[in-house]
Parts: structure tokens; sequence; C-alpha cells
């Protein structure tokens, strides 16, 4: 699929959230096709930041970077309650549980990436433990037991580390990450480089 927009997104990331929001408008725009990846940030930091024993984010800067994201949600007209607790608001169980719930269906897996962010981000629900999963994913499967197999499923596991790999071979260094062909681009802010680098390869 080298004609498609990969798009790395990250539950965690209110930056992220933003991306989700506009990136349809792009690849409709260019009738281009997306995959959606969504990786746990940190997953993917302390891989990049090994070397560094991880990373580990100053508390100034997160204030910073809850500003900025919701300065940027209503620059764009979108709703934002984040959560009012500490970060991180995901859990790699529910990276596991989006991807064993897809099965390989790349609409299921748009489908349910977007309201498991529009939950953090839109109602400030964090998702930290399987109780909270199964609250956020119940609209979707009445089945409690559906949803804590798919938690615990390795198919699950084994998709998202999978992708976890790709995001960081591709060079991801935060969230959302986006690849096209052989370009690379980092945060919400740089879709309309993406939006130019897409048109001027027609």
């Amino acid at each position: 699929m080298k004609d498609c927009i990969t798009f790395y997104i990250s539950f965690g990331s209110p930056f992220s959230y933003i991306a989700s929001q506009r990136i349809d408008d792009i690849a409709l725009k260019h009738n281009k096709k997306i995959l959606w990846r969504p990786v746990r940030l940190r997953n993917v930091l302390n891989v990049v930041y090994s070397d560094f024993n991880g990373i580990n984010i100053p508390k100034s800067k997160l204030d910073y970077l809850r500003l900025d994201s919701k300065r940027m949600s209503n620059f764009y007209g979108l709703p934002f309650i984040p959560p009012d607790d500490d970060p991180p608001f995901d859990c790699d169980e529910v990276y596991n549980c989006v991807y064993s719930l897809a099965d390989g269906n790349e609409d299921v897996l748009r489908n349910i990436s977007l309201s498991i962010i529009s939950s953090i981000w839109q109602k400030g629900i964090v998702l930290k433990n399987i109780d909270d999963i199964v609250s956020c994913l119940s609209k979707f499967y009445t089945s409690r037991n559906i949803i804590i197999n798919s938690i615990k499923n390795k198919n699950g596991r084994e998709w998202h580390n999978k992708s976890l790999s790709s995001a960081v071979d591709s060079g991801m260094i935060g969230s959302p990450w986006f690849t096209y062909k052989n370009d690379v681009f980092w945060g919400n802010d740089r879709l309309d480089y993406l939006d130019e680098l897409i048109n001027k390869l027609k």
C-alpha cells in the first residue's frame, strides 16, 4: 500500500485527537486511503530514548502542551474537554483491544480509534484499566466478555507491537505522525505540508 497515508495515532495525545478530526478531509481531497495505526506514544519514545533511560517530560512542558492543545482545538472549532487527571490517559490494553476487535478490518480500526480518542479528549475520560475500556466501548459491544477477551487476545498485542516497530522504523518521534511514500510529518500542524506534498506528486 505504497500510495496510502499512514497515520500513527496515539490516544493519549491531544494533538493526535485534533489530527484525527482533520485527516479524512485530506484523504478525501486527494482520493487516498488512510491506514490508521494506533500506537502508544510512551512505548515508542521509550524505544527512541532508550539510550537516555526513556523519556520523562517535565510538568512545565505538559502544562504548555495542555494549553496549546486547547488553543488549537478552539482554532479548529473542535470540542475539547481534557481529562481532569495526570497523564498517561491510556494504557497498553486499550491498544491491544482495538487491534483485536478490528481483526484486520481497516474501517473498524478507524472507527474504534476515533471513538477511543474522542472519549478521552471530548469527554475527559481516562482509559487506564479494563473497566474504563469496557465502559468506553460499550456502545460498540454490549457484551463485556467480548471486550475483555479482546483485551487479553494475544493477536491484538502482536498487531500493536508490529505497529510500534513500524512506527519506530519510520523515525517516529512524536504524535501524531504521518508517513506518505518516503516523507514523514510530525504534528497536526504539519497536515498542510502533507496536503501540499500530495498535490505536488500528482
